[in-house]
């Protein structure tokens, strides 16, 4: 999902009558930098409110030596069930069958 950034003219147009190398020409440059940040900003708080994705913490413990190695996220909505992945364990220095544990 994306969403066009409209800003206004009056937000990205600088003072064109200055020289290039002037104090107020840079001034005026990065004030208008900081609005445009600023609205930037504004509209991605706005999207990230509106859609809230939960992430849960879990460990994935060996299920060879019970070591737990790996630390990651899940999203609870598409995956409920506890995961299982193959992954490289350092204390059997093998890949082994890695559980979700609590």
């Amino acid at each position: 999902m994306t969403k066009k950034i409209i800003l206004s003219k009056k937000m990205l147009t600088c003072n064109p009558g200055y020289d290039i190398f002037s104090k107020r020409r840079k001034r005026a440059f990065f004030l208008c930098l900081k609005k445009l940040k600023a609205k930037i900003s504004e509209i991605a708080l706005q999207e990230k409110s509106e859609v809230e994705v939960v992430r849960v913490k879990i460990t994935l413990a060996c299920t060879d030596c019970k070591q737990r190695n790996y630390y990651t996220t899940k999203e609870k909505k598409t995956h409920p069930d506890r995961m299982e992945t193959k992954k490289y364990c350092k204390f059997c220095r093998s890949h082994t069958l890695h559980k979700e544990t609590k």
